[in-house]
């Protein structure tokens, strides 16, 4: 299914070197590093909006794209911002020199819906990763209709 909707990214062809992808979550199996509302109770500081619960939302359709096995593994379960952009990238487990990260993000995929991802959802909140799986869905059916 993350096949079909990246085709209809790219003009209905096949994804460049799909062989080479792996399943991304982009709200992690584990979110320790999000915090609240997905992860621990909520501080006295936090909005006390329950977006809904963690297992709900992870394996939705909206919450997971193809990434490049090495980018999949170097962002793994870091925050979105990090897994987003190069630049943003803290990760403790893949220290880099200087502050200079050499590993691979969204923006540096060659996989269009991972690229595409920040500006479409700027913010990822259940609301977010439920509106991209209708999004997805809508796309892959409408790609029949040029059949």
């Amino acid at each position: 299914i993350l096949m079909a909707y990246e085709s209809t990214k790219i003009g209905n062809a096949d994804p460049v070197d799909w062989h080479k992808t792996e399943i991304e979550h982009i709200l992690p199996e584990s979110p320790k590093k999000w915090g609240f509302p997905w992860y621990g109770k909520p501080k006295p500081t936090d909005n006390n909006q329950c977006l809904g619960p963690h297992k709900f939302c992870k394996e939705l359709l909206g919450n997971k794209l193809l990434l490049e096995k090495s980018a999949n593994r170097h962002v793994k379960n870091e925050v979105l911002d990090e897994k987003r952009v190069r630049a943003n990238c803290m990760s403790p487990e893949d220290p880099h020199p200087a502050g200079v990260c050499n590993g691979m993000h969204y923006d540096d995929s060659k996989i269009k819906s991972a690229t595409g991802h920040a500006a479409a959802y700027p913010n990822w909140d259940q609301s977010d990763i439920e509106d991209r799986t209708k999004n997805m869905i809508e796309a892959i059916i409408g790609a029949f209709d040029t059949f």
